[in-house]
């Protein structure tokens, strides 16, 4: 990986600078509330990447077959008088043009150092604003009453969390900082620089002071697996690497029945939106089958009124588009792993389970279709892609 803190600044040409601008403001500015340049930056870089498209019959087909499902469930919605609501729906049809940006050719991207950037940016953010409120709370009716801030970050009071009490400064990008933090963590471990050591530790902090569960336990799950592949593959320390892992094994079935039974108001009101969700499909086989369509309404006990959309983000999937489009959305988004033949000596498991590790946390948060779970989608399918033409070469070279 290119070192960000000491490589010489070199200005992109404007198709890189376009893409690199659209990346950091979805990732800084996800709900457009501070910018206002989401529309502006993306249509730029449509524009200045077009000579670069690449009009890949898989990429065309995804984009064909997730347009149709989203017309033939809002058709379905519509005829059967669904009670919906239309601006949520819009909302939805405009966001999937975000999946545009698979057409341009991936050979050509250089996108790593900005992905990195953005989640250094908002990790920094995200630290300064949680130190503000520990150490000044009298500042926390303030911040949580900026506008601007309410569009980027969601603020909570403290939490248990294991043996702490955690504060909850949430950027709304934050979960894909797991992957920027599982590839720094993968060259950190193979070269101790002090750059890389920088960067680190803000990545680290940056989720940690999210203060959410599911982030913590993947910052956790990708820790332990990224360490346990390099004395694997890397030391080839068999022992060491079984002891670790019957210890870590322990750890983690301990630490994981900890976080599932500890109750919180959010996990009240997901459990409510569960049992919801569990008489909803009961009431009409239809519901599960077709779904209700993008934007329907149904009553959650977690919020305990009409919503439109809740954090449970695989079981909207079905209510909305139902049973066999929702298993298509499914594996459309774990398409970027056809990508991967080769495990181990690359970074495919780092991106791979740092990935899996955002689909995790998407599971539980409404971060699945969006900006940023697309975002996400994208970066990945780049990152594996060129991790394997990368390792193709590198074999090409070997051979003769």
């Amino acid at each position: 990986m290119t070192n960000l803190l000491t490589r010489k600044f070199k200005f992109p040409n404007l198709s890189d600078f376009t893409l690199n601008l659209f990346i950091f403001n979805i990732i800084l500015d996800p709900g457009n509330g501070l910018l206002h340049l989401k529309q502006i930056t993306f249509l730029l870089a449509l524009i200045f990447n077009y000579k670069r498209f690449n009009y890949n019959t898989k990429h065309v087909l995804m984009l064909s077959g997730i347009y149709s499902m989203f017309f033939i469930s809002t058709f379905l919605m519509i005829s059967r008088n669904i009670f919906y609501d239309s601006g949520f729906t819009r909302t939805y049809m405009t966001t999937f043009l975000t999946l545009i940006i698979f057409l341009i050719d991936f050979k050509k991207l250089k996108i790593q150092n900005i992905f990195i950037f953005s989640s250094i940016i908002i990790s920094l953010i995200t630290i300064v604003l949680a130190f503000l409120i520990i150490n000044f709370p009298i500042l926390f009716i303030p911040i949580q009453g900026n506008e601007i801030l309410r569009t980027m970050f969601l603020l909570g009071d403290k939490k248990p969390f294991l043996f702490w009490n955690l504060i909850m400064v949430f950027h709304v990008s934050s979960p894909l900082l797991i992957l920027s933090y599982g590839l720094i963590l993968y060259d950190l471990l193979r070269d101790k620089k002090i750059s890389l050591i920088i960067i680190f530790i803000i990545l680290f902090l940056g989720l940690f002071c999210t203060g959410t569960r599911a982030n913590l336990f993947s910052l956790t799950l990708i820790t332990i697996i990224e360490y346990l592949d390099y004395i694997y593959f890397e030391k080839r320390k068999m022992l060491k690497f079984v002891l670790i892992s019957l210890s870590l094994i322990i750890i983690g079935i301990a630490g994981t029945y900890l976080l599932l039974t500890m109750k919180t108001d959010s996990s009240n009101v997901k459990d409510g939106h569960l049992e919801s969700y569990i008489e909803f499909f009961n009431e009409n086989i239809l519901n599960i089958i077709i779904g209700t369509g993008p934007g329907s309404y149904f009553y959650t006990k977690g919020f305990g009124g009409n919503a439109t959309n809740t954090e449970l983000s695989y079981l909207e999937l079905i209510r909305m588009f139902g049973i066999f489009f929702a298993l298509i959305f499914i594996y459309i988004y774990l398409s970027p792993y056809l990508y991967i033949k080769k495990i181990g000596h690359n970074r495919n498991i780092v991106i791979g389970m740092s990935y899996l590790a955002y689909l995790f946390i998407a599971g539980t948060n409404p971060y699945l279709i969006g900006p940023t779970g697309f975002l996400v989608f994208w970066v990945t399918s780049v990152f594996l892609y060129q991790e394997n033409n990368k390792s193709k070469l590198i074999y090409v070279r070997r051979t003769s």
